[in-house]
């Protein structure tokens, strides 16, 4: 049997704030009119009409199953601005139960509840979401006496007694009284027990009709479940987030919870998928106060003043507390060829060496022959004063450079002492429990004290090394694919090319300072350009052994010579989009024909956008995707073509026949 979503949810509705009209009329779908403020309720129509029907005690008039009237009564009545109108109670039905069963349970757990104990019940089902069924069950919050008529007092006065059961007195001799509600609706004792009676009514419908599914009231930890719940949105977060995905799926984009709930429950979603790793793990879990043990170890570690400053610049770098993980993730980010820092540093240095270019041959032409300055926008009589004032602007570029540039190596070496810092902590937690010298790798060491400061699950030593393997070496890779570089200096590479070309169209439509800037980024994007098709070629092999790793039959020195770092990067990122169990069914054929069919749909989707231009991208954009895409399809086809002469040859070799060399002299050695 499965675990059923359970969801109970009560409120109450204040007259200063609310209109309880307004709400019976959203709720029902009807259109009702407000005596309190003269105006009629009316709300936009849902695409699922509501199912709203009304339940009232035996000795309550037959009025209060008019909804309209019930309502305005229940508001005239209620007459003091904080009065409260309504009890709300919201519950999720089984999307697993038929409409006809959702109402059962509804009416049977409502008039149990609610009715036989006095309270009138306005119940709308909504059905807008087939995922999502959900009752609205609005109760009065005053009973009626026995004749029909509001009850006028919500308590009484009662004698007060001692713990033998005896009136007690006051000092003047006066009878004690206390006053006490009429009924217990108010008490959490009947919160919780209504509560209660709504999972029991559940599993007993449930099992009724032969449903494969549970229901409990109980918190997850009550359940003894390592799952976290999520937090319910209200209707305009919501709404908000239902708009939010709608843009994001229109723009073409990924979408991102933007409220706060929201947000915690993307947090919680990933959280309870990571528990998937672990619940075959249950019969190691363990009663130890684990966590206040790992604290006495850290207080025990021998304070390390310089280790100690690095972390706390890495977590203000990282905004977040420095673990083993964010450490080694910063240490990784640092390391990595495509770290944006340092990809700006790169592009700074390549513009400070191009100005530096252009002065020396600035002045040396000036030497030579002093007009050819004026194509610049210098003048031949204060040349000397023009170019002064910009070296010295160069000079203090050059001076901030620097500054940037130590201050970039500062954190790289900080974010080495913080990884060594993490380290040695770890070993220290690790050993303090297995008292044992590892020799397992740091993450594997990692992932053991994570499942007992997480979990309380304390592993055997000798199985952390094959549950790593299996369940956490996943998460804990932050090395960057070889062919998510490639795909990075790529785009990178394009953008270098589109700049190049647009520069040198323009060249001879600028004014002298426009012509001058423009010689300086023309130098600048060159030496860039040449700067990472260098790192693209020094990537090439690491694609190559790649590759033969994925398809050792396939792929040979000669077929990966001929094929560019574009067509290998997209054939590696498309079989690390399949599965372990797709990749080791793989068919050759079938995954390059696959991949071919994929860059001509995006070569002509590319060409149908160019033509609508709906997203209002430039002309040029278009066209280098175009490009991008019809240069891998034919590196596609090249790469294909090669394979297949590749498998003829070889089936040409096998097939030879090996007797032709004997036929050709007799047995005495003469010529046939």
């Amino acid at each position: 049997m499965s675990q059923g979503y359970f969801l109970f949810s009560t409120s109450t509705s204040n007259a200063a704030t609310q209109s309880a009209i307004a709400m019976a009329s959203y709720r029902s779908g009807e259109t009702l009119y407000s005596l309190k403020d003269g105006e009629t309720k009316s709300f936009k129509k849902r695409s699922v009409e509501p199912e709203a029907f009304m339940l009232k005690p035996d000795h309550a008039p037959s009025w209060t199953l008019e909804r309209e009237r019930l309502w305005n009564e229940v508001e005239a009545f209620e007459n003091r601005d904080n009065a409260r109108l309504s009890r709300n109670v919201l519950v999720a039905l089984p999307n697993n139960m038929t409409p006809e069963q959702q109402r059962e349970v509804t009416e049977a757990y409502v008039q149990k509840n609610f009715v036989d104990n006095g309270m009138v019940a306005d119940i709308s089902i909504h059905r807008d979401d087939e995922n999502n069924p959900h009752a609205h069950i609005m109760l009065t919050v005053r009973e009626f006496d026995q004749e029909g008529n509001w009850e006028t007092r919500k308590s009484k006065r009662v004698p007060k007694l001692d713990n033998e059961g005896n009136q007690m007195y006051n000092a003047k001799g006066w009878r004690e009284t206390k006053s006490v509600k009429l009924n217990d609706w108010e008490s959490k004792k009947k919160l919780l027990e209504w509560r209660e009676n709504w999972s029991m009514m559940l599993n007993e419908i449930s099992r009724k009709y032969g449903l494969d599914r549970t229901y409990s009231h109980k918190s997850f930890q009550e359940q003894g479940r390592i799952e976290k719940p999520e937090v319910r949105l209200t209707r305009e977060e919501y709404q908000f987030e239902q708009r939010q995905k709608e843009y994001a799926e229109n723009q073409g984009v990924e979408y991102k919870p933007t409220t706060y709930y929201a947000k915690k429950n993307e947090e919680v979603k990933a959280y309870n998928r990571s528990l998937s790793s672990i619940r075959h793990l249950q019969n190691y879990k363990t009663e130890e106060p684990l966590n206040e043990f790992f604290q006495q170890v850290r207080r025990r570690k021998v304070y390390d003043q310089e280790k100690i400053e690095a972390t706390k610049k890495i977590a203000e770098r990282a905004k977040e507390y420095v673990d083993f993980p964010v450490a080694k993730k910063v240490y990784a980010d640092f390391h990595s060829p495509t770290n944006k820092w340092k990809q700006k540093l790169e592009r700074d240095v390549h513009n400070l060496n191009a100005k530096k270019s252009f002065f020396r041959h600035l002045l040396n032409d000036y030497s030579n022959h002093p007009p050819s300055v004026l194509k610049y926008g210098y003048s031949i009589d204060y040349f000397k004063g023009e170019v002064r004032e910009e070296l010295q602007r160069l000079e203090h570029t050059q001076e901030k450079f620097q500054e940037e540039r130590e201050k970039y190596h500062e954190f790289k070496h900080a974010s080495e002492l913080s990884l060594e810092y993490q380290q040695e902590l770890l070993e220290q937690e690790f050993n303090a429990v297995y008292k044992y010298e590892p020799h397992l790798s740091y993450e594997e060491m990692h992932y053991a004290v994570q499942l007992m400061k997480d979990y309380h699950i304390k592993l055997p030593l000798e199985k952390i090394e094959s549950e790593f393997e299996k369940y956490g070496k996943e998460k804990q890779s932050l090395e960057e694919p070889v062919w998510k570089q490639a795909n990075d200096m790529l785009f990178t590479t394009s953008i270098y090319n589109r700049t190049l070309k647009k520069l040198h169209e323009e060249v001879h439509h600028l004014s002298p300072e426009e012509y001058k800037n423009n010689r300086v980024k023309y130098q600048t994007f060159t030496k860039l350009k040449e700067h990472y098709s260098q790192k693209l070629s020094e990537l090439s092999p690491l694609l190559d052994e790649e590759l033969q790793q994925a398809f050792p039959e396939q792929m040979n020195d000669n077929i990966l010579k001929q094929s560019d770092v574009e067509t290998k990067s997209f054939l590696l990122e498309k079989y690390h989009a399949l599965s372990e169990e797709e990749q080791r069914s793989l068919h050759m054929d079938h995954f390059m024909k696959e991949a071919l069919e994929e860059s001509k749909t995006n070569f002509h989707t590319v060409q149908q956008l160019q033509q609508t231009n709906e997203r209002g991208i430039d002309i040029e954009d278009y066209e280098a995707y175009a490009d991008k895409y019809r240069h891998m399809a034919e590196g596609l086809i090249n790469m294909f073509q090669e394979i297949f002469k590749q498998r003829t040859q070889d089936k040409t070799k096998n097939n030879r026949d090996r007797t032709k060399a004997f036929r050709r002299k007799g047995t005495d050695g003469r010529e046939l």
